[in-house]
């Protein structure tokens, strides 16, 4: 075997990258057979004139395409080869029932486990039973379904920044629905969020427009990285000025903190609104995101009883797949839970056959929503004509 390991490293990828390459290689050829025991981590270093460090990152990849595993005070075996896809867990990180964001939640769970039935993987829902609090720790039982390959890759529909570090050091691939600035990411096209936004609302003759968003312009990545948020707010004002629509400060509301069970998002947007509506001005068009932002915004505008489209016309994000009752005409900007899903199990897939991740965008549409045409019962279709993809 040692022989079939040495080898000379000179092409200009990084050194780690073809350590990974070459043992991959001999993994799937068949030359290192399952059951087979590598070299140590130092052994290697030493037979490939490197450092232990780089060895660890070459091998590491290989444990999470399951084509290795690391046993404790044992060493680092080859394992039964395995071409395909066959086990995901999506983790919901809670119980789906008691939290204010279940029908989303289980829009999502929903729209994973038909992608993941369509290709023929099967699907495992892990809840943790742990205190929010704890959460921040890595789960045991998810941790050993992971070492022992009873499941070959984890999904996340809905990551928090607590999370997702214990999760990338799992010994399978991860893929998370978040802004993250990481590469097994799936997060919302901000930029065309704003774009559309404002362009519907510029198309229904507003000339200012205000914002209520759960999405923050302070927000950083925890390495101090650039985070999508600011990317949006650095977009909308660029687009309202290629409009020419009013857009101020006061008029943009945001959350000081992230939004969660202790500031629901729905109150948030309730909130907003009333406060928007009490300035001495306000804008003529109102964007809204994300869905619970939106759905807290038509009751502030229910309760106040601004008109609409009179005195405000509404550009209000919506999830295709979950419910949002609003009797008021208003412009959907709408996302689909069923492409997020799609370009998750392709994260996961990517990274289980060797490939490197890359970051996803979903994209947005719009749809007209005529609540007066909805009430008088003559559409039989719910709520909606469906726009053209931008």
């Amino acid at each position: 075997m040692n022989q079939l390991l040495q080898t000379t490293f000179d092409k200009p990828s990084p050194l780690y990258r073809q350590i990974t390459d070459r043992v991959r290689d001999l993994i799937r050829s068949g030359q290192l057979p399952s059951g087979t025991k590598l070299p140590s981590t130092h052994e290697l270093a030493a037979q490939w004139n490197t450092t232990s460090i780089t060895v660890h990152m070459g091998i590491q990849p290989l444990v999470k395409e399951g084509l290795v595993t690391r046993v404790p005070r044992r060493g680092t075996f080859v394992r039964k080869l395995q071409n395909k896809l066959q086990r995901v867990a999506i983790d919901v990180m809670q119980d789906v029932d008691s939290t204010t964001d279940a029908p989303f939640i289980q829009a999502n769970l929903k729209a994973l486990r038909n992608e993941l039935g369509s290709r023929g993987i099967e699907s495992d829902v892990w809840s943790d039973p742990r205190p929010r609090e704890q959460q921040v720790t890595p789960w045991p039982a998810l941790e050993l379904a992971a070492r022992e390959q009873r499941i070959q890759a984890v999904i996340l529909p809905r990551a928090s920044w607590n999370h997702i570090p214990w999760f990338i050091r799992l010994p399978v691939p991860c893929a998370f629905a978040h802004s993250a600035n990481l590469p097994n990411t799936v997060h919302v096209d901000v930029a065309q969020l704003a774009d559309l936004g404002l362009e519907a609302l510029a198309r229904q003759g507003c000339r200012s427009v205000g914002v209520i968003t759960a999405l923050n312009p302070q927000t950083v990545d925890p390495g101090g990285q650039p985070h999508d948020h600011s990317r949006f707010f650095k977009r909308l004002k660029e687009e309202a000025d290629r409009l020419g629509l009013e857009l101020c400060d006061p008029w943009i509301r945001t959350p000081t903190d992230e939004l969660g069970e202790s500031q629901p998002q729905e109150a948030f947007g309730y909130r907003q609104l009333l406060q928007l509506w009490k300035l001495p001005r306000h804008p003529d068009g109102l964007l809204a995101y994300p869905h619970s932002i939106s759905r807290g915004v038509i009751m502030g505008l229910l309760e106040t009883q601004i008109r609409v489209p009179k005195e405000l016309r509404l550009a209000l994000h919506k999830n295709v797949g979950v419910e949002l009752f609003c009797p008021m005409s208003a412009t959907w900007i709408q996302s689909d839970e069923r492409e997020v899903a799609e370009k998750l199990v392709d994260l996961v897939d990517q990274q289980f056959h060797g490939r490197d991740a890359t970051p996803r965008r979903w994209s947005m549409s719009l749809a007209e929503h005529d609540f007066s045409v909805e009430s008088s019962g003559n559409e039989s279709s719910p709520n909606m004509s469906q726009g053209q993809q931008e």
